[in-house]
């Protein structure tokens, strides 16, 4: 009894309190000489006197387990309480008094409010969200998911399927076999995953969600089950789509009519249709200029939505690494020389595949942003070598430097340093978003490193071509050439 957590009173049938341990003291606030001998009725609220006589059930013979009710500590404190109570009986078998145990109940029912208001919240986050949860346990085949994924997929909450297969069933027959074997591979290996598929919902309506999953694991790393989410994106691809639309669309019917105003532009230009007077020879070159940034603009605009939705095909081949860089060198031969910046290369001879024109652009794309803000007399180095599986490129010059809360945001479209940068100096602010694209897709990474005053390096990594070496030639026990016997053995020649 004075070893226990929780409080233990002995009674007699009466209601005189003949035990009354340290855990009973703690939490009433009355001493043991004060309890021993008074009436258990001290305990009892008064409106709850009389209500309920516990003791004349135990006096009955019965055990009662877990009674949930309410008890007064010395300074008036209402307490909820647990009270399992048993018969105290001698050596007749007589039952001569109980023995109560008591539970506090104050921090169980803390804990339950919080988890009450903490799903509360939960849920009112997923339905904001537009994103529900779910549970997999695989060993006994059960899934758990929540009222809004329930939602999601069209069913009421609470009415969902109960196992897996029941769960693959709801997804789209053309998504099906690539969902349960990626799910199944992740939770095999115990690694999160991310994917897109369809839903069809009861009434026919498909829709389509991003689901990301996570194993947890036992103590031992063992797998248990898989937690994740699921978050209706239908309309968020509609927009996606209708704004790859509406842009393409644009971007052709604007190249149509600046086609022809810069082929008119440029007769202006040459004096073909006649001398123009200085000034007007000035004014039709600004317009030209203009015309060819807008144009680039267009493209670059649709270079970016192409590549970011997959609708550019790579056209990955076996090239050379310093053969990709000499190519980009000499394509910005003319713009070096009229900056008058040095251009060099540190370049080993290192295999890869990839598409070469699109590695070709962003190593022009780079060369271009290095020469554009280098001053006359400085110099650009461009390397490319073998970093353990990757082929490394870099492009280093001596500008002005990028602050290094702009390193990350330079790579987003319409992104510059300088907002007066694209006024001075050209450009669309989308050539660093392509070489990331690029760069990306390709399986690779790009990114910055620079230092105010002294310049920057733009580096990119993409995969190296693994060389296999060739089989050696088979050879027989005394290590000469083995011959191979053709079927109608009237020929052998060397295997």
């Amino acid at each position: 009894m004075d070893s226990s957590e929780d409080p233990i009173i002995g009674l007699t049938l009466e209601g005189v309190i003949t035990d009354w341990n340290p855990a009973a003291q703690r939490l009433y606030g009355y001493s043991c000489e004060e309890a021993l001998g008074a009436s258990i009725a001290m305990l009892v609220p008064p409106e709850l006197r009389g209500s309920t006589n516990l003791l004349a059930r135990v006096g009955a013979g019965e055990v009662l387990r877990q009674v949930d009710t309410q008890r007064m500590a010395k300074d008036g404190e209402r307490i909820d309480v647990s009270i399992s109570m048993s018969p105290i009986r001698d050596e007749r078998h007589a039952i001569v008094g109980a023995a109560a145990f008591t539970r506090d109940n104050r921090v169980h029912k803390q804990t339950e409010a919080m988890l009450e208001r903490q799903r509360r919240q939960l849920a009112e986050a997923q339905s904001v969200g537009g994103f529900g949860s779910w549970e997999w346990d695989m060993g006994a085949d059960t899934v758990e998911w929540s009222e809004q994924l329930c939602r999601i997929y069209g069913l009421e909450p609470g009415r969902h399927p109960v196992t897996f297969e029941g769960c693959l069933q709801r997804i789209h027959p053309d998504d099906r076999a690539r969902v349960q074997a990626d799910a199944e591979a992740a939770y095999a290996r115990g690694t999160p995953f991310s994917l897109e598929h369809r839903i069809v919902r009861p009434d026919g309506g498909v829709r389509t969600l991003h689901a990301r999953g996570e194993v947890a694991t036992g103590e031992h790393g063992t797998a248990l089950r898989m937690l994740g989410t699921g978050q209706d994106i239908t309309e968020r691809r509609e927009i996606e789509r209708a704004k790859d639309e509406f842009t393409s669309v644009v971007s052709h019917e604007l190249r149509t009519p600046l086609t022809s105003i810069r082929g008119s532009l440029g007769l202006l230009e040459s004096g073909v249709l006649g001398e123009l007077p200085e000034r007007g020879r000035r004014m039709v070159r600004i317009a030209a200029e203009n015309s060819d940034r807008l144009v680039r603009l267009i493209n670059d605009i649709l270079d970016i939505e192409r590549i970011g939705s997959g609708k550019i095909d790579m056209q990955p081949q076996r090239c050379d690494a310093a053969e990709l860089v000499e190519r980009a060198l000499e394509s910005v031969g003319q713009i070096a020389a009229q900056a008058q910046v040095s251009v060099s290369a540190d370049t080993q001879p290192v295999t890869l595949g990839a598409d070469p024109d699109r590695v070709l652009q962003t190593l022009t794309n780079l060369l271009s942003n290095a020469l554009k803000f280098s001053p006359a007399g400085t110099a650009v180095l461009v390397c490319s070598g073998r970093r353990g599986g990757e082929v490394l490129f870099q492009v280093s010059d001596e500008g002005r430097g990028i602050p290094a809360d702009k390193l990350d945001s330079i790579f987003q479209r319409f992104q510059q340093v300088d907002a007066s940068d694209s006024r001075e100096m050209g450009g669309t602010g989308l050539g660093l978003a392509i070489c990331r694209a690029i760069v990306e897709q390709h399986g690779g990474r790009i990114w910055a490193e620079s230092e105010l005053g002294k310049g920057s390096t733009f580096s990119f990594t993409l995969p190296a071509l693994v060389e296999r070496e060739p089989a050696p030639a088979p050879t027989t026990a005394d290590g000469a050439p083995a011959v191979v016997v053709c079927e109608d053995e009237r020929a052998r020649v060397p295997a």
